[in-house]
Parts: structure tokens; sequence; C-alpha cells
């Protein structure tokens, strides 16, 4: 097992609780561990099995670890995902610990084109305004769902070809494109398991290259806004293609995130 870095790598608490375990494992061994049969069995019996369950938790710990550093390796897509800030886990943990004992998120119907979107349960509202406090951070570098940060000139994919949009430069200078999550965050929340995971496992979830792409900016509003969609003319196939590829990496995120969850237990 390769140890995370700083206590902010993500998985920290997997390998904390494996040391913790090879610790106890190592002062096991260092026991008086010669024994006179049959008078000490007791004593031989009892030293055999705190062995067999050490390594039995030491198995459970590497496997846990393990998962996690898998999981984590998934939600990056072999993009860089930055570690968060102290100040961002602890934000994070306050407004988790304000969802009501009990509550489970309402159940989600398949995203449609009407609910691609959901509104944000009250229950939810702190732990959204957490996660969602920072931007995402970004690079020309990233390949988000395989594809390159568009440049300025190229096509519009969310417009049909024969409208001539192309991706327009920004008053920045940089082509007008932004980073646009696949599945929202505000349904993000709602996906079967997210509230249980650790603060820093719903950190490194919310803003996992897996569920991100480039997106123009009109593009990007007219996926959250029917008005706007059709004011702009976007183009159809290119809506039904972002359903199908919100119910793909939705289904991806809830495996991904049972899988945290189980990684999680002791």
């Amino acid at each position: 097992m390769a140890a995370p870095a700083t206590a902010a790598q993500p998985c920290d608490t997997q390998w904390q609780y494996a040391m913790d375990i090879q610790r106890q494992i190592k002062s096991h061994n260092a026991q008086p561990r010669t024994f006179t049969l049959p008078t000490q069995q007791a004593q031989f019996d009892a030293y055999n099995a705190r062995a067999a369950r050490l390594n039995s938790e030491m198995k459970t710990a590497r496997d846990n670890y393990n998962n996690c550093r898998d999981a984590i390796k998934s939600l990056k897509d072999g993009q860089e995902l930055p570690d968060p800030e102290a100040t961002m886990i602890a934000k994070i943990k306050d407004a988790a610990a304000k969802i009501p004992a009990g509550y489970t998120p309402p159940a989600l119907s398949k995203p449609t084109r009407s609910t691609t979107v959901v509104a944000v349960a009250t229950e939810l509202q702190p732990l959204y305004d957490a996660l969602g406090d920072s931007p995402i951070t970004d690079t020309d570098a990233m390949r988000l769902q395989s594809a390159a940060k568009p440049s300025e000139g190229e096509r519009d994919p969310a417009y049909p070809s024969k409208s001539g949009r192309t991706i327009v430069k920004g008053t920045d200078g940089k082509a007008a494109v932004t980073v646009d999550r696949v599945v929202p965050l505000s349904r993000l929340l709602s996906i079967e398991g997210f509230t249980k995971l650790s603060p820093e496992s719903m950190y490194y979830v919310s803003r996992a290259p897996l569920n991100l792409q480039w997106l123009s900016r009109n593009a990007a509003l007219s996926k959250t806004s029917g008005s706007v969609a059709a004011v702009t003319g976007t183009d159809e196939t290119w809506f039904d293609k972002q359903i199908d590829l919100q119910n793909t990496v939705e289904q991806r995120l809830k495996t991904l995130i049972a899988q945290l969850i189980a990684s999680e237990k002791k």
C-alpha cells in the first residue's frame, strides 16, 4: 500500500485505519509467543485468536483502502483533481451535520429533458451551498468526456451545423466555454448514498472530472433552461445525447458512491 502524500489526500481515513491495525499487529507480535502445552493452552488459543482477528482486520483495511483508491481514480477519469483545503472539508462536514437524522433524499426519476435538474430539498440546501461555494478548477489541458477544451472558431456542437454557430471569444480573450456538470449538483446530492459519504468523499464526487464536460456558455444555459434553448435554437439531437450522457454518468456515479461507502466501513 502506497501512503497518501498528505492528510488532504483522498482515502487518508482508510490508510490511517490500516496503519492502526498494523501497529496493533506489531505490538501483538512483540509479545511472548512461546507457550507450554497443555498447561498454557488457553493463553496459546487466545494469542492465535487475536492474531487471526488482526490479520482479518488488516485484509479488510487493505481492501477498503484499495477500493477507495480505485473509486477516486475512476472519478478523476485521467485528469487532475485538486485536493481540498481543510476549511473546505470543515464547511462540508458542518453542512452535512445539519441534515436531519434519518432523512432520505427523494428518489430520482430517470433523467429527461424536464428532469435533468431537480429542486434542492430544504434539508440539503446547506450541503448544496457548501459544495458549490467555490468554482470548479479547470485548466486548458483538461480532457472532459474524452474531449479537449474547444477553441475559438470551432463549431458549437450544441447547435445545428447549418446554424453556423461557433465558439466565440469571451471578454477575457479566451474561448467562451465553461466546465459544466453532466449530472447537476442539485441532482447529485439525491443520488442514493451520497449523503452517507464522508465529507472528503463528498468533495471528490462533487468535483469529479468523470462528471464534467466542456460547453459553450449558451449551451450550458440551454441545458437548464427550456426558454434559453428555444431562443438560441439548440439542436434536438444534441439534447438527446445530453440525456443519454447524463444517464450513463449518473449510473457510474451511483456505483462509485456505493464503492466509497463500503470502503469507509470498518
